[in-house]
């Protein structure tokens, strides 16, 4: 018996200082999803306003740009997809007392909050033209909530969460796939900064990481120019052959969804049994390498 379920990449364009404006944004994408029987969305990361931290200085105080959610200007998003049944991944910068994170809040079809992840691998990249720059190092802490599992009401389907740069680890998808993750959504707000061969990259990771752990990989991307960061948009859904089934453009708002069965990924680790061949005795050594070994 199939497991069937329509997921869905809430790409989106450019982002203003108008949260206001984005959050209705973010409910036409949801409306659209309504229509078409989406069962769940994720949405880029920091969903809810723009990519700010692309400097060494910010001019005024950072919490601006931080959050606590669901508050009073998601509300709205939220009532609509419980009036919808649509469960929702709503990726934001939080603040959680004097400490920040990169985050997602994962919502259930009935409205419940199921938990959060926080981005665990936190990247600081200077490229060699002046300005272009991720600072986010300076502004966000490493995630401490590890790789939890989350289960949906629509065929009790497993999910997990990354975060953009997440995918460049390999381990954390391990981690997921082995907890019994079949779908792993990875919102992103992935930049050219005018570099083709960068952008040529976008998706290929993706790809592997769907295909070395037999699951379905949901990766809405930033589209659009928004303060100067080209964005490569090209949402895509990915099977667990690591085919791209499904795959945005690169200029605006877009739903990006299709209809899936879960149990072609039960399938495809059947046929390939990679868990099966896995010698975490050898892999030891990796704690070695990194200083992490029993002394």
């Amino acid at each position: 018996m199939s497991r069937q379920i329509t997921v869905a990449a809430g790409q989106m364009g450019p982002n203003s200082d108008n949260r206001e404006e984005i959050v209705e944004r973010m409910i036409m994408l949801l409306n659209e999803g309504k229509q078409q029987g989406v069962n769940i969305i994720s949405y880029v990361e920091w969903s809810i306003s723009p990519f700010a931290f692309t400097t060494q200085v910010l001019y005024g105080p950072r919490e601006v740009f931080f959050d606590q959610i669901p508050n009073e200007l998601t509300k709205p998003l939220f009532q609509k997809a419980k009036e919808y049944g649509i469960a929702l991944i709503v990726p934001y910068a939080e603040q959680d007392g004097c400490h920040f994170f990169n985050s997602s809040i994962i919502v259930n079809e009935e409205g419940e909050i199921l938990g959060k992840f926080r981005k665990n691998h936190i990247p600081l990249t200077i490229f060699q033209e002046s300005g272009k720059a991720t600072y986010e190092k300076l502004y966000f802490e490493p995630g401490n909530l590890g790789h939890p599992i989350f289960t949906l009401k629509t065929v009790k389907a497993k999910i997990g969460v990354q975060i953009c740069y997440d995918r460049r680890y390999p381990e954390g998808y391990r981690i997921l796939s082995l907890k019994g993750a079949e779908i792993v959504f990875n919102p992103t707000n992935f930049a050219t900064y005018e570099a083709k061969a960068r952008a040529n990259t976008w998706g290929r990771l993706l790809q592997a990481r769907a295909l070395e752990n037999g699951i379905f990989v949901v990766a809405p991307n930033k589209a659009g120019t928004e303060r100067g960061r080209h964005n490569v948009g090209r949402s895509m859904i990915i099977n667990p052959n690591g085919d791209i089934i499904a795959e945005g453009k690169n200029d605006g708002d877009e739903l990006v969804f299709k209809t899936i069965d879960l149990d072609d990924g039960t399938n495809s680790r059947a046929q390939r049994p990679w868990t099966r061949d896995l010698r975490p005795d050898l892999y030891r050594e990796l704690f070695d390498l990194y200083g992490l070994g029993k002394h």
